[in-house]
Formats: C-alpha cells, sequence, structure tokens
C-alpha cells in the first residue's frame, strides 16, 4: 500500500490537468472517479462523457504529462470508468457556475 502522501500528491496534480473543452479542472468536471496507487503504478479511473470521446487521448496525455513527473510514480495508466455514473450533479458547484456562464445547461 502506498503512502497516502503519494496520493495526495497524484490528486492534487491533478487538479492542474484541464478538461480540453471548458478549460477547467478534470476535478470540477467530476471525471475523476478513482485514483489507486501500488507499487509506484498509479491508475486513474475517469468518468468519459461518451463512448469514442473525441478528447480522450488529449486527456490521457495531459494526465500522464502532470503525473509522470512526481517522485515516486513509475508508470501512469488512465481507464475510462464506464461503471461510474456521470452526471452534473458530480460536477463541482464551481464548475456547474463556469459552465452556465458559457451557457451550458445543467
Amino acid at each position: 500500500m502506498e503512502s497516502l502522501s503519494l496520493i495526495g500528491e497524484v490528486r492534487q496534480a491533478l487538479s492542474n490537468v484541464m478538461d480540453p473543452h471548458f478549460q477547467i479542472s478534470l476535478d470540477d468536471m467530476g471525471m475523476v472517479s478513482g485514483v489507486e496507487v501500488e507499487d509506484g503504478v498509479v491508475m486513474v479511473k475517469l468518468v468519459i462523457p461518451c463512448m469514442g470521446c473525441p478528447a480522450f487521448d488529449d486527456i490521457q496525455i495531459a494526465v500522464h504529462d502532470e503525473l509522470g513527473h512526481l517522485s515516486g510514480v513509475r508508470e501512469v495508466r488512465v481507464v475510462p470508468d464506464w461503471e461510474a455514473p456521470g452526471s452534473a450533479s458530480s460536477i463541482s458547484s464551481f464548475g456547474r457556475s463556469f459552465m452556465q456562464s458559457y451557457g451550458v445547461q445543467l
């Protein structure tokens, strides 16, 4: 079991990864459904809004870039979490306000 501090560092770093459509963090978008760390391997589970999401490759690259340099991380895996329910209620209040300011109905 990895230290809670590494998981905390991973979570903090993920707050810097932006949704390519709205330029707010994946966390604020409610897309991070889980983070697991074992023996330096970080697995990030993401709720993807649609199958075949055209931005998924860009999101994976951004997550790898952000987490790959953390001390203690030797591998990063990004996997879609098709079982986690994606809904407007999982978007943070900041994310909802931001999106609504651009006319997105939630």
